[in-house]
């Protein structure tokens, strides 16, 4: 009971300060406390990342609850945070991609690390990494540390980026990130990092 009068009191705050409708912003705390675990991550934790995704990229809390919520299940199993998920989406949307092929990029890249083809794995192999190492380092170091690390990979041997992710629609995500907008995904990533309490600020503001 408390915890449901949190998540209400949470999507209530963000909804009063236009992040959309209560409905819509309680279905994704709520799926995002599942996914994660309501011991690691709060109602107004989720909301707080909601706010600064929508503050830091080029999308609805609409779009990006829909979308965002498809994620979670594969992001939480791989050890990737609720903020870098929020973080991914609002950085592919500075380039233009919309909520839902940045979730469907976003998906395919992680099934890529979770499950590597065979040629993923002689490729990865043959540049001194592995997707167990990938798997450990998203969990000590983030999900962007890795992407960084086979960026220079890649920039050695431009033919493995599409034998690690032969899925266009994974390989299109990574260099979407890592590419000439990789400074902007850094601070993108930083600022949702540090995302708790936008929820009471952008709330207070409004009441003001």
């Amino acid at each position: 009971g408390a915890e449901a009068i949190s998540v209400l009191e949470a999507a209530s705050k963000a909804s009063a300060s236009g992040l959309g409708d209560v409905a819509s912003i309680a279905d994704l705390a709520t799926s995002a406390m599942n996914a994660y675990g309501s011991a690691n991550l709060s109602a107004e934790g989720a909301t707080d990342v909601l706010t600064a995704a929508v503050r830091e990229g080029k999308l609805s809390s609409e779009e990006l609850a829909g979308a965002m919520g498809g994620v979670l299940p594969i992001a939480s199993n791989l050890g990737v945070s609720f903020d870098e998920v929020g973080a991914t989406l609002a950085a592919m949307s500075r380039t233009g991609t919309n909520a839902a092929n940045g979730a469907t990029q976003l998906n395919s890249i992680l099934a890529g690390l979770l499950k590597p083809t065979n040629q993923a794995e002689d490729a990865l192999r043959s540049m001194g990494l592995s997707s167990s190492g990938l798997k450990q380092q998203i969990k000590d170091e983030g999900l962007l540390s890795v992407l960084e690390t086979l960026k220079t990979e890649f920039d050695k041997n431009s033919d493995a980026a599409a034998q690690v992710f032969p899925n266009i629609r994974a390989l299109k995500g990574v260099l979407d990130l890592t590419g000439k907008s990789a400074e902007t995904t850094k601070e993108i990533f930083d600022e949702l990092n540090k995302a708790q309490g936008a929820t009471k600020k952008a709330f207070d503001d409004t009441a003001k």
